[in-house]
């Protein structure tokens, strides 16, 4: 009887030895828990309050508004120098005349009159009389 209980808990303790080792066995091959990075290439747009599309529209408008005034201002730039080349030979053309106008009255023996003051090349608003009626 004591070989066949023997047995019998050789058996068991076998068993129960074996149970064991496999249990142990199988976590190192299992390894921890695994952790996975997922980076995702999808992007999606960021959302926008009321307000951050308004301030986005009205700084639209307003650099739509500088590009204008800056096109407007270069022009009117343009037109002033084209303006300004025009007055400047009209004034050498006068010139010119006044100086053969002179020589030509004293060729025909017209007295010359004074010539006039210069103007001021700034008008002077304060000496300017107005009226408080």
């Amino acid at each position: 009887m004591i070989t066949r209980l023997n047995k019998s808990l050789f058996a068991v303790f076998g068993l129960l030895f074996v149970c064991l080792f496999m249990s142990f066995s199988s976590t190192p091959l299992q390894g921890s828990e695994k952790h996975y990075e997922i980076r995702p290439e999808i992007t999606l747009p960021e959302s926008k309050t009321d307000i951050d599309r308004v301030i986005d529209a009205y700084e639209r408008l307003m650099d739509n508004y500088l590009q204008s005034m800056d096109q407007n201002l270069a022009g009117i730039y343009l037109n002033t120098e084209h303006t300004a080349q025009k007055m400047d030979a009209i004034d050498q053309k006068l010139s010119t005349l006044s100086v053969q106008l002179e020589a030509i009255q004293k060729n025909l023996g017209i007295d010359v009159p004074e010539k006039p003051s210069p103007k001021p090349d700034r008008l002077d608003l304060d000496s300017r009389e107005t009226s408080t009626d």
